[in-house]
């Protein structure tokens, strides 16, 4: 699959032509910065789901499609993101169970309805996040923030490009810093994480490099 624009927030579609939710988060290895994945919202199903970037067949102007009918998508993955706590206090007192943080836990026990005015559990807390996301990869999502190399931020993720699914650079949105909108090519990349991308360059340089590629 030639370059490509990936636009977290694009649309996608199954093999059969059905609209299936946009692109949440992108899954990235961030020592290869290979896309392996992405996180499907919710759109017309009920839960956010895993996609291996296998299944993507096409892209277009209009988003990518899954190589499998939309019959098929509910088989996907479910992305588990949650948090166990085990409490010991006068207001909530689970004993040596985990509970699930919120008001459903599916099979295991629950907190109940979580709110702003919820009583926040009172004397010793233990805490537990669930995932099945591998550990392996970030997620980017569209507005993760970008750092130059003194500490300063740019500005945030606009759209991914891609190419043989490795990120080959990143077009970050105009910021405090930045005039204009600016394309970040891969080398100037020195690291990420789910919450920002790190350059080895200033914004001064990276606008620089931007207007030399075009």
């Amino acid at each position: 699959m030639g370059q490509h624009e990936v636009n977290v927030g694009a649309r996608v579609r199954s093999r059969d032509g059905k609209k299936l939710g946009v692109i949440k988060q992108l899954m990235v290895h961030p020592g290869t910065y290979r896309v392996d994945g992405f996180i499907l919202g919710k759109g017309i199903l009920a839960e956010e789901k895993i996609v291996p970037a296998d299944l993507v067949t096409a892209t277009d102007g209009s988003g990518l499609v899954l190589g499998i009918d939309k019959a098929n998508v509910a088989e996907l993955p479910t992305v588990i993101h949650e948090q166990l706590l085990r409490s010991s206090g006068p207001f909530y007192d689970t004993g040596n169970q985990w509970v699930m943080r919120g008001p459903s836990g599916g099979q295991l026990p629950n907190t109940g309805a979580e709110s702003f005015f919820m009583q926040a559990p009172i004397g010793t807390v233990s805490t537990q996040n669930v995932s099945n996301l591998s550990g392996d990869h970030v997620l980017i999502s569209e507005g993760t923030d970008v750092f130059g190399s003194d500490g300063e931020k740019l500005g945030h993720v606009d759209e991914i490009f891609v190419e043989d699914r490795q990120i080959s650079g990143i077009l970050v949105r105009a910021g405090r810093l930045l005039q204009h909108d600016v394309r970040i090519p891969r080398s100037t990349i020195a690291g990420m994480s789910h919450l920002r991308i790190r350059l080895n360059v200033t914004a001064d340089e990276a606008e620089r490099l931007s207007k030399h590629d075009e």
